[in-house]
């Protein structure tokens, strides 16, 4: 990401109030990486997944299988999402944002295959 795109990415997330400069440079110390994006009305900073997070979550006991996939798209978020505060009480009003928020995640944590071919 060029550096004018990501200084426009934080100066957005300063701006609506929420996000001070000096949390975003903390979020980098810790995580190297941190993203945005925007859900409708929302927005929401996140991090990558860890290899150790992802087995953890990925082996979790569900009490009902039928459910497994949504709980670990809700492991996914609470784990990784960093703002706003209140992501479980935001999956909740809205139906599918758990998959889109942890598609994003996986996605950008090394569960992409930009290209392959055979040889």
């Amino acid at each position: 990401m060029s550096k004018t795109k990501k200084s426009l990415i934080e100066e957005e997330a300063v701006q609506e109030g929420a996000i001070n400069a000096g949390q975003i440079e903390e979020w980098k110390d810790t995580y190297k990486h941190i993203f945005k994006t925007v859900v409708g009305e929302h927005t929401f900073v996140w991090r990558k997944l860890r290899r150790r997070e992802y087995v953890e979550i990925m082996t979790e006991k569900s009490d009902d299988p039928a459910t497994k996939v949504f709980d670990r798209q809700d492991s996914i978020c609470s784990t990784c999402i960093l703002f706003p505060e209140n992501i479980d009480e935001l999956i909740e009003e809205n139906g599918g944002l758990a998959g889109t928020l942890a598609d994003e995640v996986l996605l950008r944590s090394g569960f992409d295959i930009s290209e392959t071919e055979e040889m």
